[in-house]
């Protein structure tokens, strides 16, 4: 736009700028030959716009100086002025001069390397395939993916993306078809095509996150997915999931909250067992990545036992999850750490239909003899709920000291008498934490 001379249409004013370079371009061409153009593409700023005029004033001679003697080059600056020569001559031509090319006696590489110029799509992805063959990959795996443009069907470009070690590339073409809904999309390759990422030298940066994380939604609401497969793609991917992210391990926490196994499985990859050698032991990477990983799906986890899939609760499957659960964390020395996580995944539960603040089932639970890690994860787990808060004088610790103080009354009234203990004690330490404050100069460290 800077080298427009006067207002008025846009349009009109490129045609004129785009006379004016070929005006130019011509002279030199004319005056000096292909060298001199060459020569002044070096010193221009976008060198591929030399090769794209040049593309609209060759003659046959002139191409056959550049190819396909240029499709060798190294060169960057060489790069684009071919590049943008093809271009131009492609969009002037069309596939007819394509065709042409293809069928000269050039080799296999310089034939990849034209069509990495053309648009990314069929007519380009068919012509690699015929005149390519068995050496097709030096095309997918130079060419610029772009997925955007004209609406067309990606799917055979991911699969050979896939194929050729460019798994992110597949991505970024499934994740078109997760913004346009009517650009098919195929579930399967969208997870052959994360789980391709796993395996590539350096999956941490060849990652889209946002892409990928809009892949994994779209994901979890096809019908169609094995949920054996999708249980992979979100452990696998499970550090772009979670509370800072759009989307959210659904089929990890389902199975957490269905498969008391799994829940063990879990604890026991972050926690050591009572029944093991406190020596240290020194981790593997791998052991190390999946404690990680276990420890954020626990710690974030917030679909309790009992809860369907519709979002109704179950009380004969929160009682049997959590009798098998027991039964397998005493055996694995996981006991205890593992009711504090089942207290702290109980806040969650959801209101009872008598009107109680929490289901009779599960305060129940939490009401019994040997439940008592398990209140103690309940009400740690609500005191960190509250998240960051400012400075009130102690109002905010007032009123929920007041909250909680009527939640206890309530257990108390339906005979939960230790669980109300645990939530009397709770209130009554947002009511010191709010004495506190009201005597604290805010201004303080």
């Amino acid at each position: 736009y800077d080298l427009y001379d006067e207002k008025g249409d846009y349009k009109e004013q490129q045609k004129k700028l785009d006379k004016l370079r070929q005006s130019g371009l011509k002279e030199i061409l004319e005056s000096r030959g292909i060298s001199a153009v060459l020569e002044f593409a070096q010193t221009v700023y976008v060198p591929n716009q030399v090769g794209f005029v040049l593309g609209n004033i060759a003659t046959d001679s002139v191409e056959s100086e550049l190819l396909p003697v240029f499709l060798n080059c190294e060169d960057d600056i060489q790069k684009n002025i071919i590049g943008g020569y093809i271009w131009s001559r492609f969009q002037k031509l069309n596939w007819a001069w394509v065709d042409r090319l293809l069928a000269k006696d050039w080799t296999i590489p310089q034939k990849s390397v034209l069509l990495t110029f053309l648009p990314f799509d069929e007519e380009t992805w068919t012509r690699s395939e015929e005149y390519l063959g068995e050496e097709e990959s030096l095309y997918w795996r130079n060419t610029a993916v772009n997925p955007y443009g004209i609406r067309r069907d990606l799917n055979k470009a991911v699969e050979k993306l896939i194929l050729y070690g460019r798994a992110n590339a597949a991505v970024q073409c499934l994740y078109r078809s997760v913004e346009d809904n009517e650009v098919s999309f195929d579930p399967d390759l969208a997870i052959r095509a994360l789980l391709a990422i796993l395996s590539s030298e350096h999956p941490e940066r060849e990652l889209d996150r946002y892409a990928t994380v809009e892949i994994i939604i779209k994901l979890q609401n096809s019908p169609s997915v094995d949920i054996n497969d999708l249980f992979n793609v979100e452990w696998n991917f499970l550090p772009l999931l979670g509370e800072f992210s759009k989307g959210s391990p659904k089929t990890l926490e389902n199975r957490l909250a269905s498969d008391p196994s799994f829940f063990c499985e879990a604890i026991a990859l972050v926690y050591r067992s009572k029944k093991e050698d406190m020596e240290d032991k020194e981790s593997t990477e791998q052991q190390q990545n999946m404690a990680q990983n276990a420890y954020k799906l626990l710690s974030e986890w917030k679909t309790p036992p009992g809860m369907n899939t519709d979002g109704s609760f179950n009380p004969d499957s929160f009682t049997a999850w959590l009798t098998e659960t027991k039964r397998i964390t005493t055996e694995t020395g996981h006991l205890e750490v593992g009711l504090i996580q089942i207290g702290n995944v109980l806040t969650h539960a959801p209101e009872d239909e008598d009107g109680l603040w929490i289901h009779s089932i599960v305060a129940q639970a939490l009401n019994e003899k040997d439940a008592k890690k398990m209140r103690s994860g309940f009400t740690t787990e609500l005191y960190n709920q509250r998240g960051v808060f400012s400075f009130s004088a102690g109002k905010e610790e007032h009123d929920l000291a007041q909250i909680n103080r009527e939640k206890s009354e309530a257990l108390e009234a339906h005979g939960y008498s230790r669980f109300a203990t645990a939530m009397r004690e709770f209130a009554e330490s947002y009511e010191r934490d709010a004495k506190r404050e009201a005597l604290r100069d805010p201004y303080e460290d």
